[in-house]
């Protein structure tokens, strides 16, 4: 067993906007640590204020023109980016769970910025994602349809600006 790196609370701070003023924050990012180091991270100072802590390998898999991390010691998977070029002018339908290595993955989360500039028609949600990132979609400018699901909790800043 390793033990995490001692590290000032500091380090992960942000700043966001809070009632119209900006407020310095812990940070909201996922944590993905090795197999078998959870335990050990989420006992750790200041490593345990992350909201979100994964264990095991990350890795990629690219389905339909979109690019997914997945953990394998997890159960979900996040959608990474979308391909500029092959999306564009194209109906967009980000699925509830994508296969890779033999497991299914419940898609819940799409990444900040993950269709950034991409130029789609229509974007379907499947239900089962709970997150948009930040600027996620932003300026999509073509996009004339966004179907949302009622399991997305939280949209990020500037998720879908300029569509």
């Amino acid at each position: 067993r390793l033990n995490p790196i001692k590290i000032a609370r500091n380090v992960f701070m942000t700043t966001e906007e809070v009632d119209g003023e900006s407020v310095e924050v812990f940070t909201s990012a996922d944590l993905f640590v090795p197999k078998g180091q959870k335990e050990v991270y989420s006992a750790a100072e200041v490593w345990e204020e992350f909201p979100a802590m994964y264990q095991g390998e990350l890795k990629d898999i690219t389905l339909n023109d979109i690019t997914y991390s997945y953990v394998t010691e997890e159960d979900f998977a996040i959608v990474k980016s979308g391909d500029q070029e092959a999306l564009k002018n194209q109906d967009v339908i980000i699925p509830s769970t994508i296969p890779a290595e033999g497991k299914t993955y419940t898609v819940k989360k799409i990444a900040d910025k993950a269709f950034f500039k991409v130029q789609m028609n229509s974007l379907t949600i499947k239900p089962g994602v709970e997150e948009i990132g930040a600027s996620a979609f932003w300026n999509n400018y073509r996009i004339t349809e966004i179907i949302i699901p009622s399991s997305v909790k939280r949209i990020g800043a500037k998720a879908f600006q300029y569509c």
